[in-house]
C-alpha cells in the first residue's frame, strides 16, 4: 500500500493536503483489512474533531502487477506472502499489495505471470511441503459439480 501518490481531506468544500503515517494489519474472521492513518501535511489546522469530511486518495498509476483472489494470501515474519507451487512442492514467496480490485481480488506485484499459487487452505501448508496439484473441471461438468 505504498503506492499512494497523494491524498486529501476533504471539508466545507476545501481541500486539506494529508501524508501518510501509518499502515496498520488487522486480522479479521473473513479478510485482511489494513486500516490507514493519515496527518495533515501542515500544521495547526482547525478542523473541529467531530467534523465529517471525504478522504481522496491517488494512487501510482505506473505499478503493474497481478489480480490474484485474496484467499491466497497470508502473513507471516510480519510479510504478505502467496504460496507457488512448482514440481509438486509449495515455496513461501513475499509479495507487495498494490491495491485491491473487486470481488475479493487485490493486484500484487512479486510474483510473475504463469506461477501456480495456492489458492485454498493457505494457513495449513509449510514451506517445501510436496502437494498434488488439482485436476480442473471437466467442460462437459456443468456447474462444476463433479
Amino acid at each position: 500500500m505504498n503506492n499512494i501518490s497523494e491524498a486529501y481531506f476533504v471539508y466545507n468544500d476545501k481541500e486539506y493536503k494529508l501524508k501518510l503515517s501509518d499502515i496498520g494489519k488487522v486480522k479479521g474472521t473473513v479478510k485482511l483489512a489494513y486500516p490507514i492513518t493519515f496527518d495533515f501535511e501542515e500544521n495547526n489546522k482547525t478542523i473541529p474533531s467531530d467534523s465529517n469530511g471525504i478522504v481522496k486518495i491517488s494512487f501510482k498509476t505506473n505499478e503493474k502487477g497481478i489480480i490474484i483472489p485474496i484467499e491466497s494470501l497470508f502473513e507471516k515474519d510480519e510479510k504478505v506472502k502467496v504460496w507457488i507451487y512448482k514440481d509438486s512442492k509449495v515455496n513461501e514467496k513475499d509479495v507487495n499489495i498494490v491495491k485491491p480490485y473487486s470481488d475479493g481480488m487485490v493486484i500484487v506485484t512479486g510474483i510473475n505471470e504463469g506461477d501456480k499459487i495456492v489458492t485454498k487452505g493457505v494457513h495449513e501448508l509449510i514451506d517445501g511441503q510436496t502437494v498434488n496439484l488439482l485436476e480442473p473441471f471437466s467442460k462437459t461438468n456443468v456447474g462444476d459439480m463433479l
